[in-house]
C-alpha cells in the first residue's frame, strides 16, 4: 500500500466516524445495546410501569393468598385468569413456585408481599380507585401482588 492509499484510507475513516457511521472492524468491537423488555398489557392502564426483571410464567400449581379488600368476585377473576394462563391448580392459602397476593395495600401481608415483589405501597393519601403491582420472578415462579388503595382497588 502507498502512502496516498493509507492518508485516503484515514481521511475515509475520519469522515465516517465524524458522520456518525461506524467501519465494521470498530462495530465488532461495541457490543449491541441490551434489549428494551416488552411489558405486559395491564388493564386498566397504570399511571405509570416499568420492567423490574425477568417475565414471570405461570406454573401448573399457583398459590393464592386473600388479604382484606379481596371478595369472592375478585378470587373469581384471579383464578379464571391464573388457569387462562396455564395454572392447573390454585391452592388458596397457600404458597407455590409462583404466589399471587391480592388485597389492600392496608394489610400488613399484602404491602409485606408488594415490597417483596419490587413494589411499593403508595405514600401519603392514597387515590381512590388506585392500585400497586407488582411481580418478581424467583427460580420457577416468583411473587405476584396487587394491592388496592381501597376496595375498588382491589377490583
Amino acid at each position: 500500500m502507498t502512502a496516498r492509499t493509507l492518508r485516503a484510507a484515514a481521511v475515509a475513516v475520519a469522515l465516517g466516524l465524524t458522520m456518525g457511521l461506524t467501519p465494521g472492524w470498530a462495530a465488532a468491537a461495541q457490543p449491541p445495546p441490551p434489549p428494551e423488555p416488552e411489558l405486559p398489557v395491564v388493564i386498566p392502564t397504570p399511571q405509570s410501569m416499568q420492567a423490574n426483571g425477568a417475565a414471570i410464567g405461570v406454573p401448573a400449581r399457583v398459590g393464592l393468598m386473600l388479604g382484606d379488600g379481596a371478595d369472592e368476585a375478585t378470587k373469581a377473576v384471579v383464578r379464571s385468569t391464573l388457569e387462562k394462563a396455564g395454572a392447573k391448580e390454585v391452592v388458596e392459602g397457600q404458597r407455590a413456585d409462583l404466589t399471587v397476593v391480592v388485597g389492600l395495600h392496608s394489610d400488613p401481608e399484602v404491602a409485606a408481599a408488594l415490597t417483596e415483589a419490587g413494589g411499593e405501597p403508595p405514600t401519603g393519601d392514597p387515590r381512590p380507585e388506585g392500585y400497586s403491582l407488582a411481580s418478581r420472578a424467583a427460580g420457577a415462579g416468583g411473587t405476584v401482588a396487587l394491592a388496592g388503595n381501597d376496595d375498588t382497588g382491589v377490583f
